[in-house]
């Protein structure tokens, strides 16, 4: 073809999403085929081009995410990565051996079900063995209130059992009694007065 410029372009794409066009220039979208066709027009000439273009995934070599993360019993939280090279296919799978302690969804959200020491991996499908791994230490929801009487009076060498309760009721149930003067009353670690 002789003067391309003298020639006004068209393009078509059997199947979109793949790649776009812009002033000649192809870009890929998305992975996939695709049949390209170019139309060379001038006046009435017409000729046509058919171009197959296929846009290969780029395997990702590194995913990295947070290393560790402690989670109260209950609470989510959204798996974010990146990918080496950044262009690489972000199918991945999340993995949750200690589904007991700690589950994850297929969109990467983990939620922390009880007690202990589980591992969340983020796995990529083109590439199974690029791996990252998360430790979630899953813990009890931490005390918000101690309820208990705020004043007591007891008579010399009386004794007195305080009750109370913790709020949450989840939260850990363990309490540390002391007294602020033990010249006037001792307490001891069962809250007996």
């Amino acid at each position: 073809i002789e003067n391309i410029e003298d020639y006004e372009l068209e393009y078509e794409v059997d199947t979109e999403g793949i790649i776009e066009i812009d002033n000649g220039i192809i870009e890929a979208i998305d992975f996939g085929y695709t049949v390209l066709t170019v139309k060379l027009i001038y006046g009435e000439n017409i000729k046509t081009l058919l171009v197959e273009v296929e846009v290969l995934e780029v395997s990702p070599t590194k995913i990295i995410a947070v290393e560790k993360l402690e989670l109260v019993i209950g609470q989510t939280y959204q798996i974010e990565y990146t990918l080496q090279p950044e262009n690489a296919s972000r199918y991945v799978e999340y993995l949750s051996p200690n589904a007991s302690i700690v589950k994850v969804d297929e969109n990467g959200l983990i939620t922390a079900i009880s007690v202990g020491t589980g591992y969340i991996t983020i796995k990529s499908l083109l590439n199974p063995s690029v791996r990252a791994r998360i430790e979630v230490k899953v813990v009890k929801p931490y005390i918000e209130e101690i309820k208990t009487q705020n004043t007591l009076t007891l008579g010399y060498n009386k004794e007195y059992q305080l009750e109370w309760s913790v709020l949450p009721s989840e939260a850990e149930q363990e309490v540390i009694f002391t007294s602020s003067d033990e010249r006037i009353a001792r307490v001891d670690e069962n809250g007996k007065i």
